[in-house]
C-alpha cells in the first residue's frame, strides 16, 4: 500500500485518543443492544452495502458478532483476532473473511499495527458471485452463498496469506481509497473490484489457512482443483503438496475420501476436458492437441483417449463437430 496511504491511516482517531488516555470502549458507537453485536446501521450510511473503517487500535475487544459480513485486510504489522477460542494472528497483506455468524475478539494493536474493517451487507456480494460462478466457484462461492444465507447460523471464516501479491494489493488500495472518498457513483466499480479480489484468491488457495472455519480438507481439494485446472499440462502432486505444507501421501488420500479419485485421474480428467474442447472448436490437428494438453507419448495418448471414448479422436471430432455442448 502507498506510503501517503498508509500515513493518513496511522492517525490517531478520537475514539484512538480516548483508549489513549485510559478510557473504555463506547459500546454505544457500535450497538443499541445490551448484547455487544456491532450493528451495521451504526457503521453504515443508509442505502449503502459496504464501508470501511481503519481497525480501532490501543485497545481490547472483547467478544462480540456482528449483522453483517466483515473483512479485515492488515496494511501492516500484525493483529490478533480469537475466534472459538483460537488465536488467528494476521501479517501484512492478510484477509480474513467472517461471515455474519462469527464471534470474535481482537486483541490490543500497536501504532504501527494498521488493519481496514470493510463492513458489507450481503447484497454487496451479488456481482463478487456472478464473477466466482463463471471462473468455477470453489471454497469461495461457499463463503459467499453462506454469507447470503443469513438464517444457517453457520460459523464461517476464511483466512488468506496474501503478503506479497501485487495484484491483490493494489485491488485493496483501490477500493479502500474509492470507499474512503465516499464516491456512492463507484457502487458498481467496488464491487467488481471485490470480485477481482476473489478471483485471485481462487487462484490463490495455496495461500488459504489451516486455521481457517470451513471444512479444511474441503478447501485443500477446492485448491487442488484450481491448481489442476491451471496446470493440467505438468500438474503435479508432489509440488501442490509442497504448496500446501503437506505430505504426499497425507495429500494423495485426503483427495481420494473427498473425490472418490486418485490427483492422476483427475489430472487426465482435465487433460481429456481441455482436448474435447481443442477438438470441437478449434481447427488444431490431433499432433498439435496432444502436445497442447501435455502428452508426449501419441500412442499412449491415442489408446487413453479411445478407452475413454470408444473411438479415436478423429471420429469424436466428426461426430460432435457440431453439438451444442461438449460430451465428458
Amino acid at each position: 500500500m502507498r506510503e501517503s496511504l498508509l500515513c493518513a491511516l496511522r492517525e490517531i482517531s478520537p475514539e484512538e485518543q480516548s483508549f489513549l488516555e485510559g478510557r473504555s470502549i463506547d459500546w454505544r458507537l457500535y450497538t443499541d443492544h445490551a448484547a455487544f453485536e456491532v450493528e451495521s446501521e451504526k457503521l453504515l450510511s443508509i442505502g449503502n452495502y459496504i464501508t470501511v473503517r481503519p481497525h480501532a487500535r490501543f485497545t481490547d475487544f472483547p467478544v462480540h458478532g456482528h449483522n453483517y459480513v466483515e473483512l479485515m485486510y492488515v496494511c501492516s504489522g500484525t493483529i490478533t483476532h480469537v475466534i472459538d477460542g483460537r488465536e488467528i494472528t494476521m501479517h501484512s497483506g492478510d484477509l480474513l473473511f467472517m461471515n455474519q455468524h462469527v464471534k470474535h475478539a481482537v486483541k490490543k494493536a500497536s501504532e504501527n499495527d494498521i488493519g481496514l474493517n470493510f463492513i458489507i451487507l450481503p447484497a454487496f456480494f451479488d456481482t463478487p458471485l456472478v464473477m466466482l460462478k463463471k471462473d468455477g466457484g470453489g471454497a469461495l462461492e461457499e463463503f459467499l452463498v453462506g454469507a447470503l444465507a443469513l438464517d444457517s447460523g453457520a460459523p464461517q471464516y476464511l483466512h488468506f496469506h496474501c503478503g506479497g501479491n501485487r495484484a491483490i494489493e493494489n485491488l485493496m488500495e483501490n477500493i479502500t481509497e474509492s470507499l474512503l472518498s465516499d464516491a456512492r457513483s463507484d457502487d458498481t466499480i467496488n464491487q467488481v473490484t471485490m470480485g477481482l479480489i476473489f478471483l485471485h484468491l481462487s487462484n490463490n488457495m495455496n495461500t488459504i489457512g489451516a486455521d481457517s472455519a470451513q471444512d479444511y480438507e474441503d478447501l485443500l481439494v477446492s485448491a487442488a482443483l484450481q491448481y489442476i485446472r491451471n496446470h493440467y499440462r505438468d500438474a503435479s502432486l508432489t509440488v501442490f503438496a509442497e504448496r500446501m505444507h503437506h505430505s504426499v501421501s497425507s495429500m494423495s488420500k485426503i483427495i481420494k475420501k473427498r473425490t472418490g479419485a486418485r490427483f492422476l485421474d483427475l489430472v487426465l480428467r482435465q487433460r481429456f476436458r481441455q482436448t474435447l474442447v481443442y477438438l470441437l472448436e478449434t481447427d488444431m490437428t490431433v499432433q498439435e492437441i496432444m502436445q497442447a494438453v501435455g502428452y508426449e507419448n501419441s500412442t499412449y495418448f491415442y489408446h487413453a483417449f479411445r478407452a475413454r471414448f470408444k473411438m479415436s479422436p478423429y471420429e469424436y471430432r466428426k461426430l460432435h463437430k457440431d453439438d451444442e455442448k461438449i460430451r465428458l
